[in-house]
């Protein structure tokens, strides 16, 4: 399955480290099967706020992808963009061919008793509010509170 190395970059200082990233990464990119599948470009915000540049590069699969980030060649320009960007960078897999919206439902493992089967779910805790307002937590107290999100997201 392709995986694709993504970047929202919000700001880029155009000089002459970002110039030598874009003349060089190329290079980074052929021994590992990747390629440019979104670089920047004109966006037409459709919902909510847009600021920066998107820039997705498809590899073959995962594997792939996490080798050319990790590889020296890589490595030795990436401080070219960091230094000069301010944004986020990841790795993601894409979805297998004939992929519909509906898939994300289906269980990737089984799921514990307690879980209702109609309701999929991932869970991830945010800090409680009486923890937030509170000044020294006992160490027998959660900061946390668990929350249930559907899987979709």
């Amino acid at each position: 399955m392709q995986a694709y190395a993504v970047a929202h970059l919000r700001t880029v200082v155009i000089g002459p480290d970002i110039v030598a990233y874009l003349e060089q990464i190329d290079a980074t990119l052929a021994p590992f099967g990747g390629q440019f599948v979104i670089h920047g470009g004109s966006v037409r915000v459709l919902e909510g706020t847009w600021s920066g540049d998107l820039v997705v590069i498809a590899f073959p699969d995962r594997a792939s992808a996490e080798a050319w980030y990790a590889s020296p060649a890589y490595q030795a320009i990436l401080p070219l963009r960091t230094k000069n960007a301010v944004g986020d960078a990841f790795i993601i897999d894409g979805v297998e061919p004939g992929h519909r919206a509906g898939d994300v439902l289906a269980p990737a493992a089984p799921r514990a008793a307690s879980q209702s089967s109609k309701s999929p779910a991932v869970s991830f805790s945010l800090p409680s509010r009486s923890s937030a307002m509170s000044a020294l937590p006992s160490p027998s107290m959660s900061p946390y509170t668990t929350v249930l999100l559907p899987s979709i997201w």
